[in-house]
């Protein structure tokens, strides 16, 4: 895979003249830049970056990018997600569904 370019969405670019939100977006550019992730061509693959754990609430707080091998432009994405544990647990996560539309997510 060519190199991976770290965009926000057309709904948040108004944070690029925030420096943390660029510092940010500096940070997860240079992890990809310093990794080689194996994505199957044609796919759009969803990167976890971090994970924060709320005790209290018995919650987590997912950050992560979605990463775009289809080789075409997104206007529009659709999907879910469902985390898992390797090890048997108690542990259960709600499955995620998402939309993204042109709107929000430019292209």
């Amino acid at each position: 895979m060519g190199e991976i370019e770290i965009v926000l969405a057309n709904a948040h670019k108004e944070q690029l003249n925030n420096s943390e939100v660029q510092k940010e977006l500096q940070d997860v550019q240079k992890f990809f830049n310093n990794n080689d992730f194996p994505f199957k061509k044609g796919t759009v693959n969803f990167v976890v970056l971090r994970g924060i754990y709320n005790h209290l609430e018995r919650m987590m707080t997912v950050v992560g990018v979605f990463v775009n091998n289809t080789g075409k432009a997104l206007n529009d994405l659709k999907g879910s997600i469902q985390f898992d544990l390797k090890e048997k647990s108690d542990v259960k996560f709600a499955k995620l569904d998402y939309h993204f539309p042109s709107d929000f997510l430019g292209e």
